[in-house]
Formats: C-alpha cells, sequence, structure tokens
C-alpha cells in the first residue's frame, strides 16, 4: 500500500513592518507641524469688548501678550506680561526679553497685543500705550470679538 502524503500546509505570507518606522516619523513630524502651541494661560480675569472689524494674525510669534484685568481672589486691577503678572514699569524688561524671539523670526518690530478687559479705565491704557511708545513699539493691536 502507497503512504499517501499529505500536502503540506502553506503557511500565511507575513506583513513586512520595513516601513513602520517610516510611517511613524512621518506621522510625528505633520503632527508637530500642524501643532500650535499655546502661549501662556489667563493669570486675569477678562471680558473682551466687542468690536467691528477684526484681523487674525498670521504669525503669533510676532505679538507680546499684555493682559489686563481683575485678580481672580481679590478682584482688583493687574497686569499679565507674558506669563506673569507684573507692574506698568515691567513693560520694557519684558519687551526687550520678547524681542530676541521676534528677530528669529526673520522680523525686527514687535506687536503688543493687548488684551483689556471692557472694564478698566482708559487712563491705565494710556499708560500702557506710553510705555510701549518709549520702547519704540508703534505697532499695537487690541483684543475683540465679533458683535
Amino acid at each position: 500500500m502507497k503512504l499517501i502524503k499529505r500536502k503540506a500546509l502553506k503557511k500565511a505570507v507575513g506583513i513586512s513592518t520595513a516601513s513602520l518606522p517610516d510611517i511613524v516619523f512621518i506621522l510625528l513630524f505633520f503632527f508637530m507641524a500642524v501643532a500650535v502651541m499655546k502661549t501662556s494661560d489667563p493669570l486675569v480675569d477678562y471680558e473682551v469688548p466687542s468690536s467691528e472689524e477684526l484681523y487674525r494674525f498670521e504669525d503669533q510669534s510676532l505679538l507680546a501678550n499684555i493682559r489686563v484685568g481683575k485678580d481672580f481672589k481679590t478682584n482688583r486691577t493687574i497686569i499679565q506680561l507674558g506669563d506673569a503678572i507684573r507692574n506698568i514699569e515691567d513693560i520694557p524688561a519684558f519687551l526687550q526679553y520678547a524681542q530676541p524671539e521676534v528677530n528669529r523670526t526673520g522680523s525686527n518690530k514687535i506687536i503688543a497685543f493687548l488684551e483689556i478687559d471692557k472694564e478698566i479705565q482708559m487712563g491705565l491704557v494710556n499708560r500702557i500705550k506710553q510705555q510701549l511708545v518709549s520702547m519704540e513699539v508703534y505697532e499695537i493691536a487690541l483684543a475683540g470679538t465679533e458683535e
């Protein structure tokens, strides 16, 4: 009697994982390119006034963020320069600190971006503007919301 030979079962062809690291790095670079980092958390309570005309800045690195509003606990007026609570007299030092960051982008101008509570008196806003002009920062943008 003849021995009947069984056909050997074929093994399933495996998926090549040689290109897997390439795919992972492509995804990593994609998310690094499209991600926008948050500049700083607000330490003041402010309600932005409504405005008639709005402009969105494409390059956020040109902006020096100055927030003016009420303290969360004491309800007194405070100024946030970047990510710290400061005084009006600290604005020139803050702008000098922000200037090298702006110069890295290829621009030599810095834009003061003021986010001011709508209940703040204009006297304080004018004193901030005087500090900005003394540092030769003539481009000032005010935050606003659509009506």
